[in-house]
């Protein structure tokens, strides 16, 4: 059943993405923070050597771009919260561990984890579950 519905919230996903013109607006931001990425940083470099304010500094990492991570699934078609306290990356730490540990979980339930569907099963194992409860 997890996978059955990771696949339907996927396919939507996919089709939205191909035709939203929101999506598009925001890859193409994208895109462009990433073409401008060695100018930020001979900025940053520059600024550093000069020993520039605190506030030009912030206003260089809180771009949404430097954070953004476009074939992570989009919340409208995820389970998964919006905490501030788990973030995306601590998750993938997490996930990359279990798969080091033998036995890993399969890896339609690593994927299904992603988009925020979990199966929580004695058959699990222990890792896998305390993942799950975190």
């Amino acid at each position: 059943m997890a996978q059955i519905l990771d696949d339907e919230l996927e396919t939507l996903e996919d089709k939205w993405r191909e035709n939203s013109p929101e999506w598009k607006r925001k890859m193409a931001q994208y895109d462009a923070y990433l073409q401008g990425a060695k100018e930020r940083e001979r900025k940053v470099a520059r600024a550093s050597k000069h020993k520039a304010d605190e506030e030009d500094k912030r206003a260089d990492t809180s771009e949404w771009q430097a954070s953004f991570r476009p074939d992570d699934p989009l919340p409208d078609f995820s389970f998964a919260g919006q905490s501030t306290s788990y973030t995306a990356s601590e998750l993938d730490e997490d996930i990359a561990y279990l798969v080091r540990r033998n036995p890993s979980p399969p890896d339609w339930a690593l994927k299904c984890l992603r988009r925020g569907i979990a199966v929580h099963h004695s058959g699990m194992s222990k890792g896998y579950r305390s993942l799950v409860e975190r």
